[in-house]
């Protein structure tokens, strides 16, 4: 058995009697670090399951493994003593069942954020959170990472929910702002009075009023992926697609389906950097 040691010597004589009588030989080790007890069997015909079940009758629920695994043998240091580290390989490499594994997107993403925050690699959908070394301050961490990931669940579910496949079935999904279908307006439609009173007192060029705003890329990006991300914008909010006519009857307006993308690219690698910002300026005023 391998945890924190503190854990294992706290068992009186005839706890370790029983789980003599249960997994066998017994090994303590200070383990890596990692506050979750562990346990490896030999020489049994009962399943993982069936030793839990039997241990949570007998010892104090923070005494039961959170991990049982069945071994054929365990390998040993040249000294004799349990070599840890070689049974944490192996028991990592073992296969999950096929029913064990993600049957969906929303139980991947779980198995995966369960992976991180438990440190293990091995994890199947129906495994209790509890049972494998989860307590209440890692399931806030679990709810957390899901939020991430889109993946809604409160940390009271989780307590009732113990399993991925039981969470999975009763979380919510957030959609992401690319999955959200926005509909398109299109079409006339009447100024509001704050347009209205824009085009009545702006009587000078009203063409070339415009709202500017510079944005600083972290790394260089192509002209294609700009101008489509600009497409995207423009498709996204009706504003950006919106024209202004005035005929005999005054200002009407319309937003447009397909509008025309303007993208027009300055190079200015060569440009003195003293003056850089002032052509900047100027470039981006008289666009």
């Amino acid at each position: 058995m391998e945890g924190p040691r503190e854990r294992i010597e706290k068992l009186s004589p005839r706890q370790l009697e029983l789980l003599e009588n249960e997994l066998g030989k017994i090994s303590t080790s200070s383990g890596t670090g990692n506050k979750r007890l562990d346990a490896y069997v030999t020489d049994t015909e009962k399943s993982p399951e069936e030793i839990r079940e039997s241990l949570k009758k007998r010892l104090p629920e923070y005494m039961v493994p959170a991990n049982i695994f069945i071994v054929e043998q365990l390998p040993k240091l040249p000294n004799g003593k349990v070599d840890f580290k070689a049974l944490r390989s192996a028991s990592q490499k073992e296969e999950v069942n096929e029913s064990e594994k993600a049957g969906n997107q929303v139980e991947y993403e779980l198995l995966e954020i369960w992976k991180e925050v438990l440190r293990l690699e091995r994890i199947g959908i129906n495994d209790n959170f509890f049972e494998i070394g989860g307590d209440s301050i890692l399931s806030i961490r679990i709810v957390g990472l899901a939020r991430k990931k889109r993946i809604v669940i409160e940390p009271n579910q989780l307590f009732e929910n113990q399993t991925i496949a039981e969470l999975a079935a009763i979380a919510k999904v957030e959609e992401s702002e690319s999955d959200v279908q926005v509909e398109k307006s299109q079409g006339a439609f009447s100024l509001t009075p704050i347009q209205l009173w824009f085009f009545d007192e702006i009587r000078t060029a009203p063409h070339f009023w415009h709202q500017g705003l510079r944005f600083e890329l972290s790394e260089s990006v192509g002209q294609e992926i700009s101008k489509e991300a600009l497409g995207q914008l423009v498709q996204r909010h009706d504003a950006l697609r919106s024209i202004y006519k005035k005929d005999e009857n005054g200002w009407t307006g319309a937003i447009v389906t397909e509008p025309e993308i303007i993208q027009t690219v300055f190079d200015l690698t060569d440009s003195d950097p003293r003056y850089l910002e002032d052509e900047i300026r100027l470039r981006t005023d008289t666009a």
